[in-house]
């Protein structure tokens, strides 16, 4: 029996405490999103190989992740938390 492979998207990311303990878990986080600057160096050092994207998510376009990331819609492996 094959693994399902989760994915996720952190919001509100800050230093990227939740997105180490998803990975750490076996969950691939593609990114966090936060809108204080001075998180991004502590977020990628304690996350390698995830994205931090610095913008206010009242701003973020509704398409954003697909454009960027190439996710899907009702894509039941994406776990979106916050």
């Amino acid at each position: 029996m094959s693994k399902k492979m989760y994915k996720a998207i952190d919001f509100f990311c800050g230093g990227g405490g939740m997105t180490h303990g998803l990975c750490q878990a076996g969950i691939k986080v593609i990114a966090g999103v936060d809108f204080d600057i001075d998180a991004k160096e502590t977020y990628e050092f304690n996350n390698p190989g995830s994205r931090f994207i610095n913008t206010d998510i009242k701003r973020l376009r509704s398409n954003y992740f697909e454009k960027h990331f190439h996710l899907v819609k009702n894509d039941d492996s994406l776990i979106f938390v916050g």
